[in-house]
């Protein structure tokens, strides 16, 4: 896709943000025990924190979210999650600066995912015509959709499942249809994606990533 960012391995290797403002302090994440902490956000904002991890339960793997909004309540750019456990090693976590859209994705303990390309038509219309679909060639997809100032919303989505909006296999369509609102005081989740808004997708099974910033023709045509 043309307007396909892949920028999330050079934004951890350099301590930048994807989407910077070069005027503010860069944006990075930090580690420590059971902490998590966001630094060079927008002052007094809310951050909103997605870690994704596959964690061993009842000797079975199973994927696991930690998600948190934390507002910067004194104003110093810099907020902190404390998950109440150890971090896991092979967990990826992303930050979103909810006023600016910025963010940022980093791992504990090993590089961050790694960025793919996608395949063309990523952004595609469901069944009422809107273009409320993201599709990628992967078994299944996290998915955060961030539109500045009115809300981060997540989508999980597993091919060959309900929560997969594509027949084909071993393709995975995440609707905004299933989306939830991670930020406390945004808005409804959105029935299609629109022009200005940022997609970042994880795919835990492969440890890869894809993000884009959606332009006016990503919304046309028909998918």
């Amino acid at each position: 896709m043309r307007r396909l960012f892949i920028v999330l391995a050079f934004a951890a290797a350099l301590g930048r943000p994807a989407f910077a403002t070069p005027s503010r302090e860069a944006m990075t994440l930090a580690f420590n025990g059971s902490i998590v902490t966001a630094s060079g956000v927008t002052p007094r904002t809310t951050v909103v924190f997605l870690g994704v991890a596959t964690l061993r339960v009842n000797y079975a793997n199973a994927l696991t979210r930690f998600t948190k909004a934390l507002a910067d309540d004194d104003g110093d750019g810099v907020v902190s999650y404390d998950i109440g456990r150890s971090i896991p090693a092979n967990s990826d976590w992303i930050a979103v600066d909810s006023a600016s859209g910025e963010f940022f994705i980093a791992s504990p303990r090993h590089a961050a995912p790694a960025p793919r390309a996608q395949q063309q038509q990523a952004l595609r219309k469901g069944g009422d015509g809107l273009v409320d679909r993201f599709t990628c060639d992967c078994l299944s997809v996290d998915m955060l959709y961030i539109e500045p100032r009115h809300g981060v919303w997540l989508v999980h989505a597993v091919d060959g499942t309900p929560s997969d909006h594509d027949p084909r296999e071993a393709v995975t369509a995440a609707s905004l249809a299933d989306a939830l609102q991670l930020l406390p005081s945004g808005d409804a989740v959105p029935r299609q994606f629109s022009s200005g808004g940022i997609v970042v997708a994880f795919d835990q099974n492969s440890r890869s990533a894809v993000t884009m910033r959606i332009t006016a023709s990503d919304l046309g045509g028909d998918r």
